[in-house]
């Protein structure tokens, strides 16, 4: 097992709707319907209640360890507090008036279980992404930042797969890569990565961050306002540099059009505009989102050779991520930098 991957290998057997339903009753207080939803590692459900309310149940995986899962948690009640209308999820307390519970599965794992607010929205992803939009999104990702700013816990610097500060080692995975184009970009990233971005990092501002705030982790006005209604799913928070939130979001909308940086502009200017970027985090941005391209390549590659039958939900970013890969390394570093700094300037 590749060290960092255990919780994603790890997979639980799965609790049918009717117990979650029983459960949660028991648990929580709340009495519903269960609809099961895709998660990576996770098990999630839409909870509806007879009442009319809707909840996200979500099951953690076994492999999990609890200090993660709290810290998870407590990041959440920390954000509710430091920025009471952030959008994001708002943790429901179980009939004991703890933030989480423990269920034992059908196999004998024990999991965390916490219950959660549905937000409404559509998928950034199934969105038209307008600079306008995006712009919301870097906003709404920099909010969260700012909530999290003065937030601590054990387990932030826990070990994590998806740690963009630690790319250097996945290259073993880029092996995975079936596409021999394909692999080569990524193993070109990830050396742009280890040679401009890596030996800075230690240096910049850290703190906990989102870590993971790709398309189907934003919800969005369905009317198609620039409003953003739902940042989801802080499973991949890790303690990191600040500036890795933003590149991680950023790796998402590099374009194939006459300006493939246009979104990611946009998205910067967003999150420039509430939580101002240091020079010193700006001149490693490019190599740091051409680092999470080549991770999602390598990272998703490796995962599917193993969970075939979750191929499509692992790849479901992986498309971009080679368009984006392809933009940037043809580009180059210095021109994508030079444009980027030129969106916030202008």
């Amino acid at each position: 097992m590749f060290e960092g991957g255990g919780v994603l290998e790890r997979v639980d057997a799965q609790v049918p709707e009717t117990e979650v339903e029983r459960r949660a009753e028991r648990t929580f207080g709340v009495r519903g319907r269960a609809e099961r939803l895709t998660g990576e590692r996770d098990q999630n459900f839409r909870l509806q209640a007879e009442g009319g309310e809707a909840y996200i149940l979500k099951i953690s995986n076994s492999a999990e360890d609890a200090p993660v899962t709290d810290l998870q948690t407590r990041a959440l009640l920390h954000m509710a507090a430091a920025d009471p209308g952030l959008p994001a999820p708002k943790v429901q307390p179980a009939l004991d008036g703890a933030p989480q519970a423990r269920w034992t599965l059908p196999q004998g794992e024990t999991c965390v279980v916490r219950l959660f607010t549905f937000l409404e929205g559509m998928p950034l992803y199934r969105a038209e992404a307008t600079p306008a939009l995006l712009c919301a999104v870097g906003e709404a990702l920099a909010r969260v930042d700012l909530a999290l700013a003065d937030f601590r816990h054990p387990a932030d610097g826990h070990d994590l797969l998806w740690d963009l500060q630690h790319a250097v080692r996945l290259r073993e995975l880029a092996g995975a890569i079936d596409d021999a184009d394909v692999r080569g970009l990524a193993e070109a990233g990830l050396a742009l990565f280890a040679e401009a971005a890596a030996p800075k990092l230690p240096a910049l501002r850290a703190q906990l961050i989102h870590n993971d705030l790709n398309p189907h982790n934003v919800l969005v006005a369905a009317d198609g306002a620039p409003v953003v209604t739902g940042i989801l799913d802080l499973g991949d928070a890790v303690r990191a540099p600040l500036v890795n939130d933003v590149a991680v979001a950023a790796a998402y909308h590099v374009g194939d059009g006459a300006d493939p940086l246009g979104g990611v502009a946009a998205l910067l200017r967003g999150f420039h505009r509430a939580c101002p970027l240091q020079d010193a985090e700006l001149d490693v941005l490019v190599p740091l989102i051409v680092g999470r391209m080549a991770m999602t390549a390598a990272i998703t590659s490796w995962r599917a050779r193993s969970h075939a039958g979750n191929r499509d939900y692992i790849f479901r970013n992986l498309p971009a991520s080679v368009t984006g890969l392809r933009q940037l390394l043809g580009l180059g570093p210095d021109a994508a930098a030079g444009r980027l700094r030129a969106a916030l300037e202008g």
